[in-house]
């Protein structure tokens, strides 16, 4: 198991490199630094130089990107040229804004789909499994910035019993929690259903019945602990969709998280932030990734050893 789990963080570690050097590459490629970080009408050749020699843009790009890195695995990103603090230390403060969100949205999606997964699938080709197939359907087609605006057009603007924004009251993360986890849950919800139809049928499954085993028993101890593996690698993937989704989320509902800074720093053309809320926002997700497959090897033995 140790050995399966080093392998493991050995592959994180190389995935954050490479995200490391294309974030990197992509921010030089977009066009000059020095002139993204100077405001409009204020680049005379003296302010550019002076601002090149200030970040150290007039050195060679190997360069800059090494120090860049070992400045980065000490937790230094620079500071934050819009709220001139340290990025690193912004992006934790936005951090706790954007776990309750995610967190709410995939519990919230778990709670909804992983049920109606099972009862679709015990239901194959009836009405009901057609009905809630059809609303997985729509949640994976409908845009998240769509969602939230008519979420908030009906409980904020006709009903006027939700905040449209804010983050202070637990009233205030419905509507974000709402609209985060409409994807996550029919994605779940289809995983669930599938794992659920395909090992239903399974030898396994025929002898349990034929030896008259209780229908709960059945259902939970032998089917649904097969299906688990398929339903923990939907619910992994997941997070990715949630960190995505809350860039568009939280600056719909103005909610102070990741995503929203991600947006601001971006347009800011803050670089040192932009850096900083990409790499930590990589690391979350592989470390997930991590945590999930030590799961898997928990779950089911043979994955690490057929890894």
């Amino acid at each position: 198991m140790a050995t399966y789990i080093l392998r493991r963080l050995s592959y994180g570690v190389i995935t954050l490199l490479i995200i490391a050097i294309v974030t990197f590459l992509l921010i030089f490629s977009a066009g000059d630094p020095a002139l993204m970080l100077l405001p409009p009408g204020e680049n005379s050749p003296e302010m550019i130089a002076q601002i090149r020699e200030t970040f150290g843009f007039d050195q060679p790009l190997y360069m800059q990107f090494g120090k860049f890195l070992l400045a980065a695995v000490h937790g230094d990103f620079g500071y934050s040229i819009k709220y001139g603090t340290p990025a690193f230390a912004l992006v934790l403060t936005r951090l706790p804004a954007t776990f309750e969100l995610a967190a709410g949205a995939l519990a919230l999606a778990c709670v909804v789909a992983i049920p109606l997964g099972m009862l679709a699938a015990r239901r194959r080709d009836t009405a009901t499994d057609r009905a809630l197939t059809a609303v997985s359907g729509v949640g994976l087609a409908v845009p998240t910035f769509w969602l939230g605006s008519m979420l908030i057009f009906v409980f904020s603007v006709r009903l006027q019993i939700l905040p449209a924004s804010g983050f202070q009251t637990w009233a205030a993360a419905i509507m974000p929690i709402l609209t985060l986890s409409a994807l996550p849950a029919a994605v779940i919800f289809r995983y669930t259903r599938s794992s659920m139809i395909d090992n239903g049928g399974k030898d396994y499954m025929l002898m349990a019945r034929a030896k008259g085993i209780a229908s709960w028993r059945v259902l939970w101890i032998h089917l649904f602990k097969n299906c688990l593996v398929t339903i923990i690698t939907a619910i992994a993937l997941q997070f990715g969709v949630l960190i995505g989704g809350a860039v568009v989320t939280e600056s719909v509902f103005a909610w102070p998280g990741l995503g929203q800074l991600a947006v601001n720093s971006v347009t800011a053309r803050d670089i040192p932030v932009v850096m900083a809320t990409v790499l930590v926002g990589s690391t979350l997700y592989l470390l997930l990734n991590t945590v999930v497959d030590i799961v898997y090897a928990v779950v089911d033995p043979a994955v690490r050893y057929g890894d």
